[in-house]
This record gives C-alpha cells, sequence and structure tokens, in this order.
C-alpha cells in the first residue's frame, strides 16, 4: 500500500491517495464544501485513478458541510460523462445522512455512473469487493 498525499497548493481540503491491490482508496477531508471546490477535488480523484489504472475506487469522505442538491446533480452529470463509464465508485460518508446520501447516489446512478454511498467502510468495502464476483 502506497499513500500519496498532494500539498496542500492553496486548497480548502486535503486529499491523499493510497495505491491498494484492489482499487485506489482515496481520503477527503473538508469543512465546507461548493460545486467549484467539489469540481476540483474530483478533478485529481479521476487524474489519480486514470494514471494508475485503477476501475474500482473506494472515497473515504468527511465533509461536514456539503454542497446543495442541484450542485449534486451538475457534478454527477459531469462525472457521468468524464469517461467514467467502466469505473465503480464506493463512497464511505463520515457524516451519512440517508435523505441526502440516497439523492446523491440516484442522481449518479440515474446518468450511468456506477456509486455506492455508503454509512460505514466495511459496507463500501464489501459493495466494491463484491463487484469483482460477477
Amino acid at each position: 500500500m502506497t499513500a500519496l498525499t498532494l500539498p496542500p497548493l492553496n486548497k480548502p481540503y486535503r486529499i491523499v491517495f493510497e495505491s491498494r491491490p484492489l482499487y485506489l482508496h482515496v481520503t477527503i477531508r473538508c469543512g465546507t464544501t461548493s460545486y467549484p471546490i467539489e469540481k476540483r477535488y474530483w478533478t485529481e480523484i479521476l487524474s489519480m485513478q486514470r494514471r494508475l489504472g485503477y476501475d474500482r475506487v473506494l472515497i473515504d469522505r468527511d465533509i461536514a458541510d456539503p454542497p446543495p442538491m442541484h450542485d449534486v446533480v451538475l457534478l454527477a452529470s459531469e462525472l457521468a460523462h468524464s469517461g467514467t463509464r467502466n469505473v465503480k465508485f464506493a463512497i464511505y460518508d463520515r457524516n451519512y445522512d440517508a435523505k441526502r446520501c440516497g439523492f446523491e447516489e440516484m442522481a449518479g446512478t440515474n446518468r450511468g455512473l456506477e456509486v455506492k454511498i455508503c454509512g460505514n467502510l466495511s459496507e463500501a468495502e464489501n459493495w466494491l469487493s463484491a463487484q469483482f464476483v460477477r
């Protein structure tokens, strides 16, 4: 397992990438977020995912103040058209709210993303690992 922490560079978030045998593990920490912030860290995630050649990504997300729902829909639409067709995303949301996370997951899957948002890490790992059994 190799961890790569990118330097802050005036970022309002902290992101850490870990190369694991079956998936790319991403830790994202942010006090508050907005569409530009989310787009910025998702661009980093997709860039690293492509660079390392993973088709599975587990995101450990801790964002205290999530973005508005309309920003979620816009971002999901953009992600769905960014070459993520064969990439599976499991998101462990440390501030899990069933209604909000359900909406985020629905917005993503309705646009063609393969995404699951979970309230605990083991559920996210299990969902991502289960994808290997076809």
